[in-house]
């Protein structure tokens, strides 16, 4: 019987646009190639099934708070007991009730200075008192929960860097222009005594930062990060350096903790800069090649991180001066936000 249908060549194809992919560019501005804005992919998942669903979700929006006072902003503290956010205005301090942003009081002239960083951090005395800790390198001071201020006058502090650290009954500085780990007497956050110190000696850089993770105190340097114990010392730092975890990475800026993990932006024997997290004693980097494009013209003292919850995922947000970046941290994907009209969305 012979053959009675026509042959036919079909060039259709059907094929499914991914709509999830790293985001990239070939410069180091937003404006080639792969860029999300102001969206984050969402991963579903089944446990049983193992069957995966991934849909594109916008950020979630913003309001207004507070009508704050002019002036730079310094730093913000939301102190939880107390459900009190604690903003720096200029050499001020006011404090608002959360929620609802409703100012309560603001405490003035309390720093010494009116520019830079300001650093927080909660103190827990020997009886139980908690106090609110804050500093702008050069004037220390204590804030309890009826707002009064007590300013330290020990002239054993050192100037330091505007990071403070609570760790065991005592607080922990870093003397700026130097590798020293400068300790408070214990349970007296405003009282030094001279050679009370500890100073990070496997690499020779200055040290840049300090943080705690878990029961060990995080001393970051130009070109390293080493690690310190509470050893219970009778005399001088009460710390014990741990030799084994040092980390051949430098700080750059970024600084934001979450759990017992570190997120920061860093560099490797002064390379271009990357975003990296500590967890425990790993250091693991997550950077890709357009985040390490942005943050290679940025300069330190305009990085700013911070960790944001909403809509159910957690974000290590990153802005670098330009752009603000978002960093979600159970898939891993970089996107990027921005508010109103703004290519970056600032955060402090």
């Amino acid at each position: 019987m012979p053959f009675d249908r026509t042959p036919s060549i079909s060039t259709y194809q059907t094929k499914q646009l991914s709509l999830v992919a790293e985001m990239n560019s070939r410069a180091s501005t937003p404006t080639k190639d792969v860029d999300y804005l102001n969206c984050f992919p969402e991963q579903l998942k089944n446990k049983t099934t193992k069957q995966q669903d991934i849909s594109i979700r916008k950020r979630s929006g913003c309001t207004t708070l507070a009508i704050l006072a002019a002036g730079t902003i310094r730093g913000v503290y939301f102190w939880e007991d107390r459900a009190k956010a604690y903003v720096v205005i200029g050499d001020d301090i006011a404090i608002y009730s959360m929620p609802g942003g409703t100012l309560d009081t603001t405490l003035t002239s309390v720093f010494g200075t009116s520019t830079g960083e300001v650093g927080f951090t909660e103190f827990l005395y020997e009886d139980g008192t908690v106090k609110l800790v804050v500093t702008d390198g050069t004037t220390l001071s204590t804030i309890d929960t009826a707002n009064t201020v007590v300013a330290g006058a020990d002239a054993d502090m050192p100037v330091h860097l505007p990071q403070i650290v609570f760790l065991d009954g005592y607080l922990f500085m870093v003397k700026v222009d130097t590798a020293d780990l400068y300790n408070s007497n214990l349970n007296a956050p405003l009282a030094y005594t001279a050679g009370d110190f500890i100073s990070s000696e496997m690499i020779p850089d200055r040290a840049t930062g300090v943080d705690k993770l878990n029961n060990y105190i995080v001393l970051w340097g130009n070109n390293s990060i080493e690690y310190f114990w509470d050893a219970a010392n009778a005399s001088g730092s009460p710390l014990q350096r741990n030799d084994t975890p040092i980390k051949l990475v430098g700080l750059v800026g970024g600084i934001a903790h979450h759990g017992n993990k570190i997120y920061f932006v860093g560099d490797v024997n002064h390379s271009e800069p990357s975003v990296f997290v500590l967890e425990d004693f790993k250091i693991t980097p997550l950077g890709n090649e357009q985040i390490r494009r942005f943050l290679t013209g940025a300069v330190a003292s305009s990085i700013y991180a911070n960790i944001i919850s909403t809509d159910g995922h957690d974000f290590y947000v990153l802005h670098n001066g330009s752009y603000t970046f978002a960093l979600e941290l159970e898939t891993g994907l970089w996107t990027r936000w921005g508010f109103a009209q703004t290519a970056s969305f600032d955060i402090i």
